[in-house]
């Protein structure tokens, strides 16, 4: 399970270097009038949505994964995230669970943007870039927002998850 986390933060951070071109105070460095233009018409429906503290938890039996984002209109970001795992175990004949191991536990600070990337096979970008010790880098498909929740692949676990804003 560690090495497919590994795996995954690898590929991942990978895919975030080439978003480095990306300036984070909103005003990306594009590369044709395309992404210009749907990068516009994204932020005009969406920037102001994000604006503050989203949350996600998600857990199994196995896995636990904690986000908590606060997203600023000035393009900074900070926030902490968790992720935990455990085993199934047999002692004494019997199936049980080991205790939570911490794969990451950090808070983080750093710049945020929302921009389409043709790069990305035309999609939706919510990109971040942070401190901590799940990398610098981090790119999710960013999917809807609204007042209440938003729809995005996570740049923690790489699923898509639902984050619900804080009131």
């Amino acid at each position: 399970m560690k090495k497919l986390l590994v795996a995954l933060f690898v590929f991942v951070g990978c895919a975030g270097l080439f978003l480095s071109l990306v300036s984070c105070n909103h005003d990306t460095v594009t590369h044709n009038e395309e992404e210009i233009k749907k990068t516009k018409e994204l932020r005009a429906l969406y920037l102001e949505k994000i604006y503050g503290r989203w949350k996600c938890e998600q857990s199994s039996d196995l896995t636990f994964s904690g986000e908590d984002y606060t997203f600023m209109p000035d393009g900074s970001l900070t926030g902490h995230v968790t992720l935990k795992s455990r085993k199934r175990v047999h002692v004494d004949g019997e199936e049980v669970l080991t205790d939570w191991e911490t794969i990451c536990d950090t808070d983080i600070t750093g710049k945020w943007d929302l921009l389409y990337s043709s790069w990305a096979g035309g999609k939706n970008v919510l990109f971040v870039s942070s401190n901590g010790e799940w990398g610098p880098n981090r790119y999710s498909e960013f999917i809807t927002a609204n007042d209440e929740m938003m729809e995005v692949q996570s740049p923690l676990v790489g699923w898509m998850v639902n984050m619900y804003k804080e009131k």
